[in-house]
């Protein structure tokens, strides 16, 4: 039998998951998500026209990831019929913390 290598250290993370102070931005991004169900980015984008995608960008990343995140962010479907350049909008959904939030703040 072979035997398994210990990981990189380039590729181990030992920094604790970002702590989340949830602000009125988040609150709307997971009001629209609750009413969607699901939410592309673009459209999460088209919320703020007054931000930069970037910084969306990380707000969402910082609410998707952690042991307990706010939002899901779903698997890619492959869409085989229609011809474009690029890829698709990721997707998201709400997950359990940020519907605890939403019932916390919006009384929901």
């Amino acid at each position: 039998m072979a035997t398994l290598r210990a990981p990189s250290p380039r590729y181990r993370t030992d920094d604790p998951a970002p702590v989340v102070q949830i602000q009125e931005d988040d609150l709307s991004i997971l009001w629209h998500v609750y009413c969607n169900r699901v939410i592309d980015a673009k459209s999460i984008y088209d919320l703020f026209p007054d931000r930069s995608v970037q910084v969306i960008s990380r707000r969402l990343n910082k609410l998707r990831k952690g042991p307990r995140p706010f939002l899901h962010r779903l698997p890619q479907a492959m869409n085989r019929l229609q011809l474009r350049k690029g890829s698709d909008p990721q997707v998201y959904a709400i997950a359990g913390l940020g519907a605890q939030a939403l019932r916390l703040h919006r009384g929901i």
